[in-house]
């Protein structure tokens, strides 16, 4: 064996990298005078997309109107059924123009969903 080939590093030749930036790697000042939770707010409105309005056909003949995001899914339509009106989760389904909407669809993926402010209709039904 050969004692004079040493190939370990040792610490004594290796310095650490210079940081430019502050702890974290992220240059707050870019930031400065900005309010970033607005910008977050934009942001997250701009990927929801636009808003769609659902007018809900109950199963006693009553009727409720909401807004919910584009990209909202028929499960969170639901969510929000059963958290404001009593109609449980587990229970009902929704349809929209006879077709049932299924839970981990988006409204942006159920052809005939209309935005713009124009009202989409949606049968709540009791599960059989």
């Amino acid at each position: 064996m050969d004692s004079g080939s040493d190939t370990s590093s040792t610490s004594s030749n290796w310095d650490p990298p210079v940081q430019e930036k502050a702890e974290g790697g992220m240059d707050m000042t870019q930031f400065e005078g900005q309010d970033r939770f607005q910008d977050l707010e934009e942001s997250e409105k701009m990927l929801a997309g636009d808003s769609v309005l659902v007018k809900f056909i109950l199963p006693n003949g009553e009727t409720v109107s909401s807004s919910f995001p584009h990209g909202q899914t028929v499960q969170f339509l639901k969510v929000w059924l059963d958290d404001n009106h009593n109609l449980s989760y587990a229970e009902h389904t929704l349809t929209l123009e006879g077709a049932t909407l299924i839970d981990p669809l988006s409204l942006n993926d159920i052809k005939g969903i209309k935005t713009g402010g124009v009202e989409n209709l949606v049968e709540v039904k009791e599960k059989k």
